[in-house]
Formats: C-alpha cells, structure tokens, sequence
C-alpha cells in the first residue's frame, strides 16, 4: 500500500492547486440587466473601479503578485447578459479588502452607480447583488442609523473654517457654484507637502480625474474638470 503514496500526493497536488490560484480572483457573471419596465439593456457595458474607503481610485496588489493600475476594468453587456469577468479577490489583495464602484451604461448614459460594493469568494452574481451604497451626506447633513462601517475611519470635527482635529482647515472657495464656473479659489495657499482633499456634496474628489490644483500667490486655485452645478457644496482641508 506504501507504494503507492507517492503517486497519489503529486495528483492531489495537482488537483488543489488550481483552486488555490483561483482564490485570488472572483467570477463576475449577469444575465438580466434591464430598465425597470423589463426591457433587458439592448447594449452597454459593466464596469468595475477598485476604491479606497472614499470612493477614491487606488492601485493595489492582486493575491499571487502583481500590480493593478487605477483604471476601471468593462465587460460588454448585449440584452441584459454580461461577458464573464475575472476580477481580483477582495479578500487576497494587498491592501486588503478593497471596495469596487460598479457602474452599469447604456449606449448613451450611466444607469446604474454602486459605490462601496464589495466581493468575495469565487463567484459574485451582479443579478442577485443589492447595492448598499456608504451614506455621504452634504456638509452639515446627518447620516441616520444604524450605521456600519467596514475598515478604518477618520473623523474631521469643523464647524464653518477651522483646524480640525487631524489638524487640517476647513477652507470655503470665494466662488459660488453657479453651473458655468470651474475655477475656484480658496483664500489661502495650501503648503507643497500638505495633503490637499477636496469635497463635492460630501464626496472626496479625485485629483486629476476631477479636478487640478494650483497653488501660489496667497491661494489655492482648483479647476474642476465639469462645473459644479447652482446649489453644489464645494469645500477643502489642507
């Protein structure tokens, strides 16, 4: 009976090692995308972003090695059904337990928005998954509970422009979003070395993507890649 050990190991071996790659990535599938009158979206795509806590892009390190860009990965999607997709294991990746903001387009606009969506295991059916997008409420808004929170959290205490507790300050731009204005400028120049966050009816923006900072001459200049509309919420720590 010993004999044969030897033989029966390297296959078992074989066998599981597949399964432990695959540990790394989660199957994404849909089959019935579609408006709420039933119809199934003719054409389009399904996109994933891996964000921090923020809903902010990051890079990362998918389980087995290697380094993932920020840029948003999209299955087709042709009469509600989705092509498979291969997605790293939120549970494997390094930082671990990264979210992803799932997006879902037609052929002319977004139509489905998940923030703070998150993974696991070897499979995740988009058709039976309920989105539970993390509360952002406007400056000065309230989030009702209960409220849960995944991962670490940093709570900045400012009432109208003042230091915070992470010892930022909260900064109001001169300008009033009125719908045409992208430039913005805030009356104080943030230092080179100092984290610059700026927020959008709450929301932490992503530099770049959103906007572009400028800092000299006793301010701080932000343009933002679309104007913020009458009635937007614009404010800044640095």
């Amino acid at each position: 009976m010993n004999k044969f050990r030897h033989l029966i190991l390297p296959a078992f071996v074989l066998i599981l090692s597949p399964l432990l790659f695959g540990q790394n990535y989660t199957t994404v599938t849909a089959t019935k995308i579609q408006y709420a009158n039933q119809q199934l979206i003719p054409k389009g795509t399904l996109c994933f972003q891996a964000t921090d806590q923020n809903d902010a892009p990051i890079s990362f390190q998918v389980g087995g090695g290697g380094q993932v860009v920020t840029s948003p990965v999209c299955v087709a999607v042709v009469n509600g059904v989705s092509g498979t997709l291969s997605l790293p294991n939120p549970a494997n990746t390094t930082p671990a337990n990264i979210l992803y903001r799932i997006t879902a387009n037609d052929t002319s606009r977004t139509v489905y928005t998940c923030r703070g969506a998150q993974l696991s295991g070897a499979s995740f059916n988009f058709d039976t998954f309920a989105c539970q997008n993390a509360p952002y409420p406007a400056p000065g808004g309230v989030v009702q509970g209960p409220l849960t929170v995944n991962g670490n959290i940093n709570v900045q205490s400012c009432t109208g422009c003042g230091t915070s507790s992470a010892g930022y300050t909260k900064f109001l731009p001169n300008e009033t979003p009125d719908g045409s204005n992208e430039v913005f400028h805030f009356p104080s120049q943030a230092a080179s070395d100092i984290k610059f966050q700026l927020f959008w009816n709450g929301l932490v923006m992503n530099e770049i993507d959103d906007y572009t900072i400028t800092i000299g001459g006793g301010q701080t200049t932000v343009t933002c890649v679309r104007p913020p509309k009458t009635g937007d919420k614009l404010f800044a720590y640095f």
